[in-house]
């Protein structure tokens, strides 16, 4: 075990998973190292995240801080940065459970990285269960899968950089490395960096690319993101069966058009492979058999391209 033990805040954004909260919270407390303070911030119709909290901190004698506020997940994220006291913020997903010595290995990759002046945040590799499901069907699907959006500028497994359409590769090195993409699922991020840079509260819906628009603006900001795969979570996947497909499928295009046009448009080349993605985003869908989606998708498009149509709506760089 690390000597070094950093001052860390886990900070949960929850919103009507009471029972994944619940083992949420025992996987942190069950950590080979602990966390300065748990906060919880709340955003449910109930209060069993409320009596899940109390309880916790009753029962394992820790600091827990709970706050109600409104839904949002960028609000809810900026509300536990400016409660927390720690050096750091260990950022969770309600439906992640962490790996026993996860916080042990954010610890190890900070002593290793101490010397780094301009670190901002540190990645940890998220687990989804049925990402290692195999059969030739399944992986004949994937190579398809990563083919498609290799050509067309879609999201997809890389090196944790940025496309030129402003979609993220989701890094999968089996040691830590420099990278650009962070996931506020599951990522330490400097305290004092995370308050100056902020999320934005103004991504539509549930606020889909609300970390890749943080992790982007950390970069632009001169701070450099580490990829750690030794600090694991495992992502119990809940449906964002909270809002439609189609609706799902709308705010999507509609808050990586926004994102792209605020830190992507400048560079040169970027327009293209932009519009190449967004023509190939509902076929992707269609192609995933989720064709609710790729409906919402096309009306999102659609709507864009009247705006680029009709100029009273570029004003004050508003998207539809």
């Amino acid at each position: 075990m690390t000597t070094f033990c950093p001052s860390i805040s886990a900070i949960i954004c929850t919103k009507d998973r009471p029972i994944q909260l619940q083992t949420c919270l025992h996987t942190i407390r069950a950590q080979s190292m602990k966390v300065k303070e748990i906060i919880v911030v709340d955003a449910s119709d109930r209060y069993h995240a409320q009596i899940e909290a109390l309880c916790i901190a009753e029962r394992e004698h820790c600091i827990v801080i709970y706050i109600r506020t409104s839904p949002g997940l960028p609000r809810q994220r900026n509300i536990g940065l400016l409660a927390a006291t720690g050096t750091y913020c260990l950022f969770i997903d309600d439906d992640c459970e962490l790996a026993p010595d996860a916080v042990q290995a954010f610890a190890k990759t900070l002593d290793l990285l101490k010397n780094d002046k301009h670190l901002g945040a540190i990645a940890g590799k998220i687990i989804e269960p049925f990402e290692n499901a195999t059969g030739l069907k399944i992986v004949l699907g994937r190579i398809v899968e990563q083919t498609f959006c290799k050509l067309f500028f879609l999201q997809r497994k890389g090196n944790g950089n940025y496309l030129p359409s402003g979609q993220p590769t989701f890094c999968k090195s089996l040691q830590g490395k420099y990278c650009q993409q962070i996931h506020g699922g599951f990522s330490l991020v400097n305290c004092t960096v995370a308050k100056s840079v902020r999320f934005d509260e103004t991504l539509c819906g549930y606020a889909y690319m609300e970390d890749d628009d943080f992790a982007v603006r950390l970069t632009l900001n001169g701070f450099s993101n580490y990829y750690q795969p030794l600090a694991q979570a495992i992502h119990r996947h809940s449906k964002t069966g909270r809002e439609p497909s189609f609706t799902v499928g709308k705010m999507f295009v509609r808050n990586w058009y926004y994102l792209f046009c605020k830190n992507f448009l400048g560079k040169q080349g970027n327009a293209a492979a932009f519009a190449l993605a967004l023509a190939a985003q509902p076929v992707f869908s269609l192609l995933k058999g989720r064709p609710i989606r790729a409906a919402g998708e096309l009306c999102a498009i659609f709507t864009i391209l009247k705006s680029l149509l009709w100029p009273l709506f570029l004003k004050g760089g508003n998207y539809p």
